[in-house]
């Protein structure tokens, strides 16, 4: 009867490590996939704050460019004008 009663708690002991073995594997691997998506998110974070830098220069460099479409194109008619007048004299 003795012996019965030691196997059965060997048997238990090998069932537990059996399950427990597993479960902390799976929390190692969520504690590094956890890790991993801290990363991720610090690098979206930054991402979303070069590309906020990126989208503020390209509006700035439409602006020059507008700017200076709006120049040359008030250069080029007054040079029109000028062209007029000398034909006209």
């Amino acid at each position: 009867m003795r012996t019965l009663q030691w196997l059965a708690a060997g048997l238990a002991v090998l069932a537990i490590a059996a399950l427990v073995f597993p479960l902390v594997l799976t929390q190692n691997r969520l504690r590094a996939t956890k890790n991993e998506l801290e990363q991720v998110r610090g690098g979206k974070i930054k991402l979303e704050s070069v590309i906020a830098s990126l989208k503020t220069e390209v509006d700035l460099a439409s602006k020059a460019r507008d700017e200076s479409e709006a120049n040359l194109n008030q250069a080029h008619s007054q040079i029109q004008k000028l062209n007029t007048e000398l034909r006209d004299a």
